[in-house]
């Protein structure tokens, strides 16, 4: 996690489950003003785990921080995906991992290329 980074929130009752989480004014004013970066960041963070045969499996809020240029981070290390039956028939399914790492670079650099909104959601939804 980068210096200074904060928890995204708080679980209301930590280990039950059954108060709220209450989100930090940093995530909400974020998720208010720049919706789609907070998406990315998300989706970067999670992506970095995942793709590399990781699985969480008990989220709470306080286990990923906001980094003052709005970037999320896993505080806390994921279980290897493998470590879990359905983990392990994703990982079966999707061990051509790698190649999705192409694909991902393809469709941005189409994306970038995009002269109408129909090809800009076209792969824009390809590289969500």
């Amino acid at each position: 996690a980068a210096a200074g980074a904060r928890p995204i929130g708080t679980a209301g009752q930590p280990g039950k489950g059954t108060k709220a989480t209450v989100l930090s004014s940093e995530f909400i004013e974020l998720a208010r003003h720049k919706p789609l970066e907070l998406a990315r960041a998300l989706l970067r963070c999670f992506r970095s785990w995942a793709s590399a045969g990781f699985l969480l499996d008990d989220f709470k809020a306080q286990q990923f921080t906001l980094d003052g240029r709005g970037d999320v981070y896993l505080v806390d290390g994921p279980s290897l995906l493998r470590a879990f039956p359905v983990g392990e028939a994703v990982y079966r399914a999707t061990s051509h991992h790698l190649l999705f790492r192409g694909k991902l670079e393809k469709y941005a650099a189409k994306l970038k290329e995009a002269k109408s909104d129909e090809e800009r959601r076209k792969y824009a939804a390809k590289v969500a």
